[in-house]
């Protein structure tokens, strides 16, 4: 960056520019401004880019679990089948064990992205149930 990038930069950084909006004006890399801004020891307010990750990962956890629901419909769907008639060929009661099989990985591999939904309270109730019967957690008598 020349003598005139830098004063053009450290006043785009007083007016509150963006690292990247700094470099986008000066077109120059946005690592070039991040290495000038830490020499002349000045810092960027990164409230925007926080939060604007944060409603993203909300955005992304909301449309999972719509695809989670959609999977455990497809499931339901496919043991109705299942269940139609006593006269299923195998080849088709395999066929749909299969698919039963490929939509619930799909749904545990969603559920565990989001923190195992569900089994902090699965834990807590049988850490109740076992102290309801005179037990620690590790299974040793109180």
């Amino acid at each position: 960056m020349t003598a005139l990038d830098h004063e053009r930069a450290k006043y785009l950084h007083s007016q509150g520019f963006s690292c990247s909006g700094i470099a986008r004006s000066l077109n120059v890399a946005k690592s070039t401004v991040s290495e000038w801004a830490a020499k002349e020891g000045l810092s960027f307010d990164r409230t925007k880019t926080e939060n604007a990750t944060r409603a993203s990962q909300v955005d992304r956890a909301a449309r999972r679990s719509q695809i989670i629901e959609r999977l455990y419909d497809q499931v339901d769907t496919v043991l109705d089948r299942l269940e139609q008639t006593e006269d299923t060929p195998a080849r088709d009661q395999r066929d749909y064990s299969v698919a039963l099989t490929n939509y619930l990985e799909r749904v545990t591999r969603l559920e565990l992205v989001d923190g195992e939904p569900g089994l902090a309270q699965a834990e807590s109730m049988l850490g109740r149930l076992a102290e309801g019967f005179g037990f620690t957690m590790k299974g040793e008598p109180i």
